[in-house]
């Protein structure tokens, strides 16, 4: 029920007849032909089509019979109007309208261009058969048409003519083209087998070449682990050269301390063995001169002696 969103009219789905009786008004039973509720449920579910529409008819007199002020509708999902059923809907929520309590006044309007749609040339073939195997399903079903709360509130006729319309679409012409298209869909299906298998092959083959790239970027990282291993290591080998580095550094600028001391004593001694070699030299010719004039006096000694 899409168009009630969008028409901003709010629905609550239920499933067990208990929670219908116990809800709010308005109400919608809904139920569909035959052709429309094919599928595994009616070979595995005990409880025939026919049942079934007996019991919403059953549920929807009751309904009406215990609770007449609650507005109730019967909806035919195949044949109903859909703009007619949102605009009921919306006139009872407003309390607008003097039919809030059943059938929606048209004054004759025309009848919506998507009543009585054509069935499925397949769905229609399955439908004839269930019909014939399960004689009381038409009955129950336009049974269910004909209750006032039904086709008569949605200002449309009763599908009495709905075993005609299933004939309809189920002419020749009409299973021709359905066969041609099934054939086209073969070969598309086909040709679609094709390419998804060619598509398998190289998502095999993109699945080995992304292997293969996640065991190299295993081999990538677990080579930039060592490296950063080794990073690691040479920076602790770093830091201890800088410290090695650092030490000879003070050791040099020791060296160069005593070195610069050695330079001043040796200057040092290098001076004062220049004063000792110029005292040495005074000395020597203070002695030169001693011994010259010891010499000349014992000379004149001697010559006083002689005279």
């Amino acid at each position: 029920m899409r168009a009630f969103e969008l028409a901003d009219v709010a629905v609550e789905w239920l499933r067990d007849p208990d929670d219908v009786e116990q809800a709010p008004g308005p109400r919608l039973l809904l139920y569909a032909p035959p052709d429309l509720v094919l599928g595994p449920w009616l070979v595995e579910n005990s409880q025939s089509l026919a049942s079934s529409y007996e019991q919403i008819g059953s549920l929807a007199s009751r309904l009406n019979l215990h609770q007449p002020s609650v507005p109730l509708r019967l909806v035919n999902i195949s044949l109903c109007s859909m703009p007619r059923l949102i605009t009921w809907a919306v006139q009872v929520l407003t309390a607008s309208a003097e039919t809030a309590s059943g059938a929606l006044e048209t004054s004759g309007a025309e009848p919506d261009l998507w009543f009585r749609p054509q069935p499925a040339p397949t769905d229609a073939l399955i439908a004839l058969e269930l019909l014939r195997e399960q004689p009381s399903v038409l009955p129950a079903y336009q049974a269910l048409e004909q209750h006032p709360l039904a086709a008569r509130a949605d200002d449309r006729s009763p599908d009495l003519t709905y075993p005609m319309r299933l004939q309809n679409a189920v002419s020749l012409d009409k299973l021709l083209r359905m066969r041609q298209c099934s054939v086209g869909l073969d070969a598309e299906l086909r040709q679609l087998g094709v390419d998804l298998g060619a598509a398998q092959a190289e998502l095999i083959d993109s699945a080995w070449v992304r292997e293969q790239l996640g065991e190299q970027i295993h081999q990538m990282h677990d080579e930039l682990r060592r490296l950063h291993e080794k990073l690691h290591q040479g920076e602790e080998e770093a830091n201890v050269l800088r410290a090695t580095i650092g030490d000879r550094q003070e050791e040099l600028h020791e060296l160069q301390r005593r070195h610069a001391e050695l330079q001043a004593n040796q200057q040092e001694i290098q001076t004062s063995l220049e004063q000792a070699v110029q005292c040495s030299r005074t000395q020597s010719k203070m002695h030169a001169g001693l011994v010259t004039l010891l010499s000349n006096l014992q000379q004149q000694m001697a010559l006083l002696r002689q005279a």
